[in-house]
């Protein structure tokens, strides 16, 4: 099962792809894609919840993020990013700090970002780890590695990325990610945008979780300062196998890039 659901998310990206292609191809010359997901960037978010591979991570209340990085002419990637706002833990932490840095190199039109990101709580040790022994089985600290792909269609943007960590938190060994990614015009200033994901643990019995898939779908609506964007994130686990924060949601986002 969790095979064919990977290959049709893999067959509707692939189908979106191909009928953008054929079917609006008269329209390349006027199409400015925003850039999806990859390499990081600068930039400012209000986020009325933040989701993240279909979890809520701030508790249903509103956050803030915000990057920065190298210029963008550098194939070298570093880039600090940050959210602030409650988490779905009882509030015990309510910063999140990452660090990113890799490589990316363009060939023959498709770019290679290889890299890997600290994902840090700052406030977690102290507040949320009161069992010493099992502090080490629920890590908010973590390394994780990711290789991506994208190309840059005349009227699709597409990424393939795949994650992975050693040490997943919760004591569930290590995780395995793949996500694919698109964005297609819809009309000249209003693309759209979408995901499609599965995520493997080793360990699923830790969680009481199984693997799961989920999937992102929304519009982004440019201006001169701000970008403004409607997603709709959800997954493919049941009511009990849902143990907190993974309710299909709906957000509005307001962006800035630099």
């Amino acid at each position: 099962m969790p095979i064919f659901k990977i290959i049709l998310g893999s067959l509707i990206i692939t189908g979106l792809f191909f009928s953008s292609i054929f079917t609006l191809k008269a329209l390349a010359e006027e199409q400015e894609l925003i850039n999806i997901s990859g390499s990081p960037s600068n930039f400012f978010r209000l986020f009325t919840q933040y989701v993240s591979r279909s979890y809520n991570q701030s508790d249903e209340h509103p956050t803030i993020q915000e990057s920065s990085g190298q210029p963008h002419n550098s194939n070298v990637l570093l880039s600090v990013w940050g959210n602030y706002g409650d988490s779905n833990d009882n509030d015990q932490s309510n910063t999140e700090i990452d660090l990113y840095f890799g490589y990316q190199k363009e060939v023959f039109g498709v770019t290679f970002d290889v890299g890997g990101t600290y994902y840090s709580d700052p406030g977690a040790g102290t507040l949320y780890y009161t069992d010493p022994i099992a502090s080490d089985d629920y890590q908010y600290d973590l390394f994780e590695y990711e290789f991506g792909l994208s190309y840059e269609f005349s009227l699709i943007s597409m990424s393939s990325t795949i994650y992975y960590t050693p040490e997943y938190s919760e004591g569930v060994g290590n995780m395995t990610n793949v996500n694919y990614e698109a964005q297609i015009p819809l009309l000249r200033d209003l693309p759209a945008i979408g995901h499609i994901a599965y995520q493997w643990i080793m360990d699923e019995t830790a969680i009481d979780q199984p693997d799961y898939m989920d999937w992102t779908i929304g519009l982004i609506y440019p201006t001169k300062e701000f970008d403004l964007s409607l997603e709709y994130a959800s997954n493919d686990l049941s009511i009990e196998q849902c143990v907190d924060g993974c309710d299909s949601t709906i957000t509005f986002n307001v962006i800035r890039n630099f």
